[in-house]
């Protein structure tokens, strides 16, 4: 009984001294505590060794127990707990419990609204952040291997169809052809690239349903993004927009990317001239809240062109209907999460605001379904065509792939984490160190490696959704593993920005291993042959 009253004593004197504010007259700390986040107690001495657990307790409310870190070489105990959005606010006590010992009451707590959006602070945020990114890097690192180097599909070459044998017919009013000639043209100039022919493949279905709209669009999104801007001009939070506009802009780029683009690229240029943008962080965060419009839909047609090639190896023995919908669903799934990307770094950057959270998981579903629905949708023309005998003139859009992603969007890529990360940290050292790290697997992704590689790795058979889900889950055991290193919040979350990508950098290394070792051998085959 006196150890345990002992470490009582030191359990009351350890919460006194480290955390603030407390009520100075009364003989119990008090402390104020947003909801939200991660809130952390530490407890030492020999309370290390007398089986105390600490718990959140309110009358009414189930008692939520904080979970402990391994001890540190002086031997203390940091006790975390994830406080929800939605737990009620007010009064809340932490109490100490220990088999033998009473419920003693060690600290009282005034649960208050979350104030700022510090990601050092949501550590759940942060660990799903990070494992998205780990997926998505991870696949583009995949995609590096000779296995995908040819890609194709097939694509109307003009608005016209075949009236009969001599003559056709436009699809195109005469009052919009001028539209759709520019976008036609703008495509056309753009250089050879993978982001070119993700682009073509992704406005494909719109431009067969439709190549009115298809063209008129893009004119239509622009002057709607300024339109948005207007609507919050001098309120500088930018996830005040009407709901009704964000969804209606992501709902149009969920079809058609490109479009969801130019309002993205209107609404900065408005809050650009309009003068809500004044700074990093807040050209960041528009940036950030603007990629939902655009991304997601690049990213689904990127992956579905990708999953039907591994697909035609891994799954011969399934019919092509169970392929397709597999290749559908999967690549609507990987290419909707950048909605929720999108959502975690406005709120990370705009700091002061939580956007709606109809935002995250609700317009993913949106955007998820409207993918999968938007190439349904060609199928389905693709096969009235044949059946009804349409003909229209076609041609096949190829592209031999090298690289994955180019050099100058890497060097994009890596300023803008670097600006990402100065806001979290506020730090210029730290922010430096944890964008070589973040960036690594971009650079790896775009380079081969010396010639001294040979071919050993050549024969290594490759999978984009294998090797995502093994990175992912990598990603999600180091983010437990630093959960139980004794150090605060603030601290575990630094060391997971740093050791959490290691798994992804593991992985871009054996991709660039792969990918050298590949193409070392096709020039060897060339040369022999």
């Amino acid at each position: 009984m006196k150890k345990n009253k002992r470490t009582l004593l030191l359990l009351i004197t350890a919460i006194s001294v480290i955390f603030a504010p407390m009520a100075i007259a009364a003989d119990m700390p008090l402390l104020s505590w947003e909801r939200g986040k991660q809130q952390n107690i530490v407890l030492g001495g020999l309370s290390t060794n007398a089986g105390w657990k600490i718990y959140l307790t309110a009358p009414g409310q189930i008692d939520r127990e904080f979970s402990p870190s391994a001890p540190n070489a002086a031997g203390y105990v940091v006790f975390s707990i994830d406080l929800p959005n939605n737990l009620p606010l007010g009064g809340y006590s932490v109490e100490a419990r220990a088999k033998g010992s009473p419920d003693t009451t060690v600290a009282g707590v005034n649960l208050i609204k979350r104030n700022y959006y510090t990601i050092s602070s949501i550590p759940t945020d942060l660990r799903l952040l990070f494992t998205l990114y780990a997926i998505i890097i991870s696949t583009f690192a995949v995609i590096r291997s000779r296995k995908y180097a040819s890609l194709a599909f097939t694509r109307d070459k003009s608005h016209k169809r075949r009236k009969d044998e001599e003559s056709s017919v436009s699809r195109v009013l005469g009052a919009i052809q001028p539209f759709y000639r520019f976008r036609s043209r703008r495509q056309d100039e753009m250089e050879i690239s993978f982001l070119k022919f993700v682009a073509l493949k992704d406005g494909e279905p719109l431009h067969k349903l439709s190549p009115n709209i298809w063209a008129l669009a893009p004119f239509f999104t622009f002057v709607l993004g300024i339109y948005m801007s207007y609507s919050i001009q001098n309120t500088t939070v930018i996830p005040n927009v009407a709901l009704g506009l964000i969804i209606a802009i992501a709902v149009i780029g969920a079809v058609d990317a490109i479009s969801g683009g130019t309002a993205a690229l209107g609404f900065i240029f408005a809050s650009l001239i309009l003068g809500d943008i004044t700074g990093m962080r807040s050209f960041l965060a528009a940036a950030a809240f603007v990629m939902a419009w655009c991304l997601p839909s690049m990213l689904a047609s990127m992956y579905l062109v990708i999953l039907k090639v591994d697909f035609k190896v891994y799954l011969s023995r399934l019919s092509e209907n169970i392929k397709d919908v597999l290749a559908l669903v999967l690549s609507a799934l990987l290419g909707s999460v950048a909605v929720v990307i999108s959502t975690i770094l406005t709120d990370s950057l705009v700091i002061n605001i939580q956007g709606n959270k109809f935002l995250r998981w609700p317009l993913m579903a949106i955007v998820f379904v409207l993918i999968i629905a938007k190439n349904l949708m060609e199928i389905a023309i693709d096969r009235r065509r044949i059946k009804r005998e349409i003909e229209v003139e076609t041609e096949v859009e190829s592209i031999i792939l090298q690289r994955s992603m180019s050099q100058p969007m890497t060097f994009t890529l890596a300023t803008a984490i670097f600006g990402i990360t100065y806001v979290w940290t506020e730090k210029a050292n730290q922010s430096l160190i944890a964008t070589l790290v973040i960036s690594a697997p971009f650079f790896l992704n775009s380079i081969h490696l010396p010639r001294l590689v040979g071919v050993r790795f050549a024969k290594a058979r490759r999978n984009l959704m294998i090797e995502a889900i093994i990175v992912a889950l990598l990603t999600v055991a180091v983010y437990i593993g630093v959960q139980y290193l004794p150090m605060s919040t603030r601290e575990k979350a630094q060391a997971f920005i740093l050791l959490g990508l290691v798994p992804v950098l593991l992985h871009s290394v054996y991709s660039s291993l792969v990918a050298t070792s590949e193409k070392n051998k096709f020039e060897k085959e060339e040369v022999e042959a």
